[in-house]
C-alpha cells in the first residue's frame, strides 16, 4: 500500500473530478482508497451539532 501525505492525497483526489477518460478514473480511484478504506460524510444536521473542538459527529 502506498503512503501519501496529506497535499498529494488531496491534489490527486480532486483531480479525479476533472479526469475526462473513465478507466484513468476507475484506476485513479483504486489507487487511492485502501480495501477496507471508509468515506464518511457530516449531514447538515450533524454539522450543525458539532462544537468546536468535538470529536462527536452528534
Amino acid at each position: 500500500m502506498e503512503t501519501l501525505d496529506a497535499r498529494t492525497l488531496a491534489e490527486r483526489y480532486i483531480a479525479l473530478w476533472v479526469e475526462p477518460d473513465e478507466q484513468v478514473r476507475r484506476a485513479e480511484i483504486r489507487a487511492l482508497w485502501a480495501a477496507d478504506g471508509a468515506h464518511v460524510l457530516l449531514t447538515r444536521r450533524n454539522w450543525s451539532r458539532r462544537r468546536p473542538g468535538s470529536a462527536s459527529t452528534g
